[in-house]
């Protein structure tokens, strides 16, 4: 689909971004067998935003982590101080995480299945506090920085994924139909 002024009136759009790789070791998400916390960084983790605005005025903010997940407490904050300091609802914010196991865990009030220390619990908190104030920060950027886009959307196919659950690991390059569920689309959004 190809969203021109003339058809859909003119659309808006921002970015921004921020690097929110720890800056002391912290415990890394979905290693269950892992028994201490991370040992350096190769690669910066991010934190993205798109801000998009249709032509009458309604906003939209899309959030990408290089995260496993962002805890309801956490999404549930970041989506209410969003909506009092942007003007958005939480059903105009969507929070996505790549699911990598390269990232840090977000403090979890709730439940936690990592042994983790009073120390380790004091520095993921801090962590997770200071993640929440930048994102919200960040979506004000991506705001801000708005200005008329043309907006482009399609679907692509991938056939790399396999689902781990119904497919031995060891086997996965040479299986040419996998068993259970897997979704091969891909969504596309092209500004």
């Amino acid at each position: 689909m190809d969203v021109t002024p003339e058809e859909g009136g003119t659309w808006k759009a921002g970015v921004a971004r921020i690097v929110i790789t720890p800056e002391e070791s912290l415990w890394m998400a979905g290693y269950a067998a892992r028994d201490h916390p991370s040992e350096g960084v190769l690669h910066n983790l991010w934190s993205k935003a798109l801000a998009i605005e249709d032509a009458k005025g309604k906003k939209a903010v899309l959030i990408t982590n290089d995260l496993v997940k962002v805890p309801k407490y956490y999404s549930d904050r970041i989506r209410d101080r969003i909506g009092a300091k942007y003007g958005l609802t939480r059903s105009q914010i969507i929070l996505n995480c790549s699911h990598t196991h390269s990232g840090p865990v977000l403090y979890d009030p709730v439940s936690s299945s990592y042994p983790l220390d009073d120390a380790n619990l004091i520095r993921l908190k801090a962590y997770s506090d200071k993640y929440e104030n930048q994102v919200v920060e960040m979506v004000g950027k991506a705001i801000a920085s708005m200005e008329p886009a043309k907006i482009l959307t399609g679907n692509g196919v991938t056939r790399f994924q396999v689902n781990r659950r119904n497919n031995v690991e060891a086997q996965s390059t040479r299986i040419t139909d996998p068993n259970g569920p897997n979704d091969y689309a891909v969504p596309v959004l092209k500004l």
